[in-house]
């Protein structure tokens, strides 16, 4: 029995209850959901992964070394947290090519990013639903070139009543002067804002540290105790 017990805990502990997660006083004070851009409403790794798989396909026919070294690349870049430069010379350090360049591959991301974008199936039509309740707002790192090409490729400035990217402002995601200065923007008190984002660090604790709520976007089932979290996007409507 007390092993059946554990396993039970076990299970429950990493299942996403998102709507429980928040006090009910909380979730009445929110007027604007403000989201992160990168696997969070848009599939970054898969344009990453294409993009790859396209340039290693001009110097390699091997397509099990290929999906290889694009896991590696995957699994090296923590979604963009790890500088591209590092990533692409510990590419080049394991498999020892010479062609394409780590400077080569680089600038191939930047030359295409975000004129492929994806975003996930229940992104629109969740995004108009909330929209007829709340604010809505995209606050991203990154490039202001690349982001703001990602949006324009997702057709999503309809639906958005502000948007900033970290390369238009003089600091970044976690600090808490981007979050207050978007939440301004949208004559908003931090208190009055949810967070949504797939980054615990970054956007979970950078959002909470701020004095917006927090909402963990978790497609891998990552649960942590101390936040809401959802699979999806579309799970938000059975939060806010």
């Amino acid at each position: 029995c007390l092993y059946l017990l554990c396993l039970w805990l076990s299970v429950y502990r990493r299942q996403i209850y998102p709507c429980t997660c928040i006090q009910k006083e909380k979730q009445l004070m929110i007027r604007a959901l403000i989201f992160d851009l990168d696997n969070t409403l848009i599939d970054r790794q898969r344009a990453f992964s294409e993009m790859l798989e396209r340039e290693f396909s001009k110097v390699t026919a091997d397509k099990n070394l290929i999906s290889c070294m694009v896991k590696d690349i995957i699994l090296w870049d923590k979604n963009g947290e790890v500088s591209r430069d590092i990533t692409f010379q510990m590419w080049k350090d394991k498999y020892k090519f010479n062609n394409p360049t780590p400077e080569e591959l680089s600038a191939s991301w930047s030359n295409e990013s975000g004129k492929v974008a994806y975003l996930y199936p229940d992104v629109r039509e969740t995004l108009t639903k909330l929209k007829e309740k709340y604010k809505l707002a995209v606050l991203s790192n990154g490039n202001k070139i690349s982001q703001r090409r990602k949006m324009e490729t997702i057709n999503i400035y309809d639906l958005l009543d502000y948007s900033l990217v970290s390369g238009e402002f003089h600091v970044n995601k976690p600090d808490p002067e981007i979050y207050h200065y978007v939440c301004g923007q949208l004559n908003l008190k931090p208190e009055e804002c949810a967070y949504i984002g797939d980054n615990y660090r970054i956007d979970i604790e950078g959002s909470r540290n701020a004095g917006l709520y927090p909402v963990y976007v978790s497609r891998n089932g990552d649960v942590h105790d101390d936040v809401a979290a959802i699979s999806n996007i579309g799970e938000l409507l059975n939060i806010f």
